[in-house]
């Protein structure tokens, strides 16, 4: 039996990173769908919770930004409703405040975000679609948010390093590391 899990309820994405092997502008697009309907979703999640007696996770987004899916916050709510962990990976440019309530709320367990610089025209190259400083302070909003209804907080950054942003490797761990957060790099 598995004990995390990673279904695709979320096809679809705000932004076009140039990193992202799903919606980068500098691949050929491939079909892929919008959202999972949450009928579905149900049907999905009350499966997995019942053949995987040893399921601790379940990660409802792979290649897309979660926070799309209309009823991502009922999806949380549902997985955590079966005693099950929930996460997952968002770009945080649709992580409003009140979004980030009500996933807590709802008991999110976990969250990544998306985030390749600390420099606004970077940002605006690699991450395309979105303004970096809305991110950041929705990143910040979602660990105050979560720290008020927990005692503990675990977040993570995740930075792809590319030739345009090696070079603040060390100024993003830093800048990171002292909000809380772990911070993770991949090529």
């Amino acid at each position: 039996s598995p004990i995390c899990v990673s279904v695709n309820m979320v096809g679809t994405c705000n932004y076009t990173c140039r990193k992202c092997q799903y919606h980068s502008s500098e691949i050929v697009q491939r079909k892929k769908f919008d959202v999972m309907d949450f009928d579905k979703c149900k049907i999905v999640v009350n499966k997995l919770s019942k053949d995987f007696k040893d399921l601790q996770t379940i990660y409802p987004c792979i290649s897309g930004e979660p926070l799309l899916h209309p009823d991502m916050v009922k999806i949380v709510d549902l997985i955590r409703s079966k005693g099950i962990h929930c996460g997952f990976t968002t770009n945080a440019s649709m992580l409003s405040r009140q979004k980030s309530r009500e996933l807590v709320k709802a008991g999110i367990t976990s969250l990544a975000f998306s985030l390749d610089t600390t420099d606004k025209k970077k940002y605006e190259y690699l991450q395309y679609g979105g303004d970096l400083k809305t991110v950041e302070k929705n990143i910040l909003d979602f660990k105050n948010e979560f720290l008020k209804h927990n005692n503990y907080f675990s977040a993570t950054i995740n930075f792809v390093v590319s030739e345009e942003n090696e070079n603040e490797k060390n100024i993003f761990f830093k800048k990171w590391k002292d909000h809380g957060f772990n911070v993770s790099f991949s090529n």
